[in-house]
């Protein structure tokens, strides 16, 4: 269930992204029906993601925090770039978008900066070699905020493009 969630999440971000860059380059020249306004985003470096270990058993927290931080990482990987575009968004023309706008990217980075900071405890966690049920527990939940962020990533990234179309519309 975790990884279908997951796989709808890196399918919504790619469909808010445009898409892969071989299906723009194969595109017939038309029109562009993103934002006229383009935005210079410096991509972040993606973080490397931990390989995934086999858990002995259904208590092997050590495997089973590894795996969990393994899917915490590919998820950050996937929201740090739309993170970047839509502040850069806000940067360059945070005073012209809409309030509905503006609130939906407070509660967007309200609900990621929940999940770095519990993130960074657990990591500290980790550190000190703590490894059992607790921790799992507090690093699922990361997930599960970083998968809601996501999604309010994309609609806050759509909702940006919106606006910059109109800006120059």
């Amino acid at each position: 269930m975790k990884y279908q969630i997951l796989l709808v999440v890196a399918l919504a971000f790619v469909v808010g992204c445009g898409g892969s860059g071989q299906e723009v380059a194969d595109a017939p020249a038309e029109p562009a029906a993103g934002p006229a306004i383009k935005l210079e985003v410096e991509i972040p470096e993606p973080m490397p993601v931990p390989e995934y270990v086999e858990p002995e058993s259904d208590t092997d927290w050590v495997a089973r925090v590894n795996n969990k931080d393994k899917e915490i990482v590919e998820i950050l990987n996937i929201i740090t770039p739309i993170a970047a575009y839509i502040t850069v968004g806000f940067d360059q023309y945070g005073d012209r978008f809409s309030p509905t706008l503006d609130e939906e990217w407070v509660d967007t980075q309200a609900q990621l900066t929940s999940a770095l900071t519990l993130y960074e405890d657990c990591k500290g966690r980790i550190a000190e070699g703590v490894a059992d049920k607790d921790l799992f527990l507090d690093m699922e939940n990361v997930w599960q905020i970083l998968v809601k962020t996501g999604v309010a990533g994309v609609r806050t990234k759509s909702m940006v493009d919106s606006e910059l179309t109109k800006f120059a519309g």
